[in-house]
């Protein structure tokens, strides 16, 4: 793809900008060739001739000539390392295969890191997960706590070269508000009637019928408001907007090809216009560095880890707990801890027929029979995976605003014979229990044959076909699964606990709503006190009832080759890498 003159003028004229305000910095004469438009006048002798009896008359007429110079111009030292970190193409192995890059339809966090840098959100997330401003400017909030009436930058345009207006955004947040998005629908239980209103181009405001003191947090909810052209907007957000609309993202990458089952190619968009306040994760700055990022289907780990190391590739996310010893150990590899992931067992709680939604006695027998350190040492090394059964804080270091040890007793049983005794009470007759266990996720692979064997030793008769994770991910709407194994982010508290809304397609039909009410509670408690007793609930329903079973956490490490920059320390704990920022050493 070629890069537009108006896309070089934008970086050119950052770059100079940069040049300009670095304070402090020596000069050093460097020669740049630029070009420079110098009118000259220039005599230019134009014979007329006319048909007259005895004379020719000879006229002299002035002309303006442009001419192109070369002059030398003074650039600052950090102005040309700027300069050199800009070019190449980032080559990263995708986490699993991917289905689908909507950024709201999507179901699966490895088209989720894809899209989150083909869409801006109205605010994102800094290092700390609090929400800053990235589409939206500023804001102000009425005396009465009801009305939020909000700017959006100027000058920003869509991948098709639209401008973003308030009409966009007026149209995205009930898009937002309808998707899996934690925070999305917990705005939308206070919201008004018509809550959305245009003031002008650039200019909205969002009316509540209570005041919620979280609206800016859940704004910037991991699955921010994205923003979309009006008309996508208007596409159900369970509904995939189609390809058709991939290539009219609003972020700092746009879509350069996809070749399905192979590779996914995202290119610099050169009519981006960043903010210029300092980088931090998902907010602030985004720098562009890279001309192309391309996401690889690798569906072997051993493929993924021998290109990383022979510089095939140049990041492998989240890498398989096996490997850590040997990346980390290699001269030319980084490998981050990573932050914690909640490995577990999802329940298919849509359709009645499904067995494990008969009958809570069924959930309970597995819960009861499993050993969790034998689910958690199939993943990797013991030092990069630990128990712990609180839903809100991963059970290490500083403890959290909102663990609980309301359900530990009911935790990592390892009960056999009281599994076996809850079977026999259950409606369970022996039919055959349907699992989903993807072969090519190096952090959820493990976890199926571990299952399938503790389910076989209760007393269930066990199915488990082979399956990829795009496939498995097509069919989690549907009835052909009783439970799947899969991991999830360590969430912070209620407010951002997607699980809870009940949003997700195989607990969306689950007549039992006790989940959001629960939530409702914590949203709308008048003291810490009372959101405190209501995660208490929250965390013993989980154990009691098992919509869904936490085994255990563990280490999500990242690894890339040292010339990948930009992905420091402070990096290690976020839930997914970001490359707004990041550059390749020449």
């Amino acid at each position: 793809m070629k890069k537009s003159l108006v896309g070089l003028v934008g970086v050119g004229a950052f770059l100079m900008a940069f040049a300009l305000v670095a304070c402090g910095e020596k000069e050093v004469p460097v020669e740049v060739v630029k070009e420079v438009i110098v009118e000259k006048e220039v005599a230019v002798e134009k014979i007329v001739v006319k048909e007259v009896a005895v004379e020719k008359e000879v006229v002299k007429e002035v002309v303006v000539v442009k001419e192109v110079i070369a002059t030398a111009v003074p650039v600052s030292g950090s102005f040309k390392v700027e300069l050199a970190k800009y070019g190449g193409t980032l080559r990263v192995t995708s986490q699993g295969s991917l289905s689908q890059l909507d950024p709201l339809a999507l179901k699966g966090a490895a088209e989720k890191v894809i899209a989150t840098h083909m869409w801006d959100g109205l605010f994102d997330a800094d290092l700390t997960y609090t929400a800053q401003p990235v589409i939206a400017d500023s804001w102000t909030i009425s005396s009465d706590g009801l009305t939020y009436t909000m700017k959006i930058r100027s000058g920003l345009t869509f991948h098709d070269g639209s401008p973003i207006t308030s009409d966009d955004i007026i149209q995205s947040i009930p898009r937002w508000m309808d998707s899996r998005s934690a925070g999305g629908r917990a705005l939308k239980g206070f919201v008004a009637d018509a809550p959305l209103k245009k003031v002008d181009d650039l200019t909205f405001s969002i009316t509540l019928k209570e005041p919620f003191r979280s609206t800016i947090e859940a704004f910037g909810d991991r699955t921010s408001v994205y923003v979309f052209p009006q008309d996508v907007g208007e596409i159900e957000s369970q509904i995939d907007m189609g390809e058709d609309n991939y290539s009219r993202g609003s972020g700092p990458y746009m879509l350069y090809r996809w070749l399905k089952g192979d590779r996914v190619e995202l290119a610099r968009y050169e009519g981006y216009k960043s903010r210029t306040d300092a980088p931090s994760y998902q907010a602030g700055r985004r720098a562009q560095y890279l001309d192309k990022i391309v996401y690889l289907e690798v569906p072997a780990e051993e493929t993924k880890i021998a290109g990383l190391k022979t510089d095939l590739y140049d990041v492998v996310e989240v890498v398989g707990l096996d490997f850590f010893g040997t990346l980390n150990a290699h001269s030319e590899i980084e490998i981050h801890g990573g932050s914690a992931r909640a490995s577990g067992i999802w329940f298919n709680l849509s359709f009645p027929d499904s067995i494990t939604t008969k009958d809570v006695k069924i959930r309970q027998a597995i819960l009861a029979g499993m050993n969790m350190e034998d689910f958690l040492a199939a993943l990797g090394p013991k030092e990069l995976w630990w128990n712990c059964a609180h839903r809100y804080g991963p059970c290490k270091g500083k403890k959290w605003r909102w663990e609980s040890t309301a359900a530990d007793h009911l935790y990592d049983q390892n009960d056999l014979a009281r599994a076996k005794q809850l079977l026999a009470e259950s409606i369970y007759d022996g039919e055959p229990v349907h699992i989903m266990a993807p072969t090519d996720y190096a952090t959820i692979t493990p976890i199926g044959p571990v299952m399938k064997q503790t389910m076989e030793r209760i007393g269930f008769n066990v199915e488990m076909p082979a399956i990829n994770w795009a496939n498995l991910l097509s069919r989690l709407g549907s009835q052909d699964f009783d439970l799947f194994t899969s991991w999830t982010r360590v969430e912070t508290g209620p407010l951002a606990d997607g699980f809870v809304d009940l949003g997700y397609a195989w607990v969306r039909e689950w007549p039992d709503r006790t989940l959001p009410g629960l939530k409702a509670k914590f949203l709308r408690a008048a003291t810490i006190q009372e959101q405190k007793a209501a995660v208490d609930e929250l965390q013993l329903y989980y154990y009691d009832v098992i919509p869904w079973l936490q085994i255990g956490y563990f280490a999500a490490p990242d690894a890339y080759r040292k010339k990948v920059q930009g992905l420091g320390a402070e990096m290690e704990n976020v839930f997914s890498l970001y490359y707004g920022n990041v550059w390749l050493k020449k």
